[in-house]
């Protein structure tokens, strides 16, 4: 699960940062300069990043019932977090911070993945 999530990551920050290209993910830049005027693009663009949050979501469930992540994980939870995550990729590669830094940020990120000699996760009421 960790190189599937790896894999994920990494790609994104190398297309993001390709300088022959537009910096960032035209789907996540568009989505704070959409005038009301534009709903329809607005929810095409939401739709979008929601489709792809439930899709990371989704192979997070596979990987818990498949056994290749704890039983005790928060697939959604986990899987909100590494589409915020991503998509903030985005905004810091149009934003011009170094292809090095978003990498070594996805290194971060990845120790979010559960593995099976972590603790239980702590649920603060």
């Amino acid at each position: 699960m960790r190189q599937a999530v790896e894999t994920l990551l990494m790609d994104a920050v190398h297309l993001y940062c390709q300088p022959d290209l537009p910096q960032g993910c035209m789907v996540v830049a568009s989505a704070a300069s959409v005038s009301a005027d534009n709903d329809d693009i607005k929810t095409w663009l939401a739709r979008h990043r929601l489709q792809r949050t439930q899709q990371i979501i989704d192979r997070l469930r596979q990987a818990v019932q498949s056994g290749e992540l704890p039983a005790t994980t928060d697939a959604d939870g986990l899987g909100d977090y590494f589409a915020a995550f991503l998509h903030g990729l985005s905004v810091q590669a149009r934003d011009g911070v170094a292809q090095s830094r978003l990498l070594a940020a996805v290194n971060v990120a990845l120790t979010a993945l559960p593995s099976f000699d972590s603790p239980e996760p702590n649920h603060a009421d």
